[in-house]
């Protein structure tokens, strides 16, 4: 009785040193071969945190455009991998990890998630994704969910941290799923 498959997909932090290429490309296809859909966990790519993007900010704009660069190019590679994906997509969640484009014009992606779900054909969902999943199975009205997805903040010193965190957002917000990468 499976409507349907969602997969999220985060911290992938591609081209990282070590990276599973081969593991990632048969998760994908895993889901594929299942008629999976996909959320965005966030930090598709092993971006910058809030002070090394500060630190960024203080370079000349000419480095700050090589290192846009830069990361277009890793995109473009990751959603290569990703191409068979295009349309599958729920919507993506920024992570704390990310990037911002140096003097991006106003209709194009100020971001490189924003980027992301632009060739993935998808939507950008911001820091924090409450999503309605309509299936649409005619008779089917429980497969209508409300969706709650948030890539996470920080790290935590104590066993179970990480789940009084989800606990804390549950307390806010009604959904059916929460996600919290």
């Amino acid at each position: 009785n499976q409507y349907m498959l969602l997969m999220p997909i985060g911290d992938v932090h591609y081209q990282t040193r070590g990276w599973p290429e081969q593991k990632f490309k048969d998760h994908i296809k895993w889901g594929l071969d299942r008629n999976a859909y996909f959320i965005g966990m966030g930090e598709f790519l092993d971006s910058m945190s809030e002070s090394q993007r500060q630190v960024v900010k203080t370079l000349r704009e000419e480095q700050q455009e090589t290192i846009d660069d830069m990361m277009r190019e890793a995109a473009d590679n990751l959603i290569y991998l990703l191409r068979e994906t295009r349309g599958r997509w729920i919507g993506v969640v920024e992570g704390d990890h990310r990037w911002d484009f140096t003097g991006a014009k106003k209709d194009e992606p100020q971001s490189l998630d924003q980027y992301i779900c632009r060739a993935l054909g998808t939507d950008f969902l911001g820091t924090e994704g409450w999503v309605r999943i309509t299936p649409g199975l005619e008779g089917y009205p429980e497969a209508d969910c409300i969706l709650l997805a948030h890539h996470g903040v920080g790290s935590t010193q104590h066993a179970g941290g990480h789940l009084s965190r989800v606990e804390k957002l549950i307390s806010g917000f009604e959904a059916d799923i929460y996600l919290m990468g």
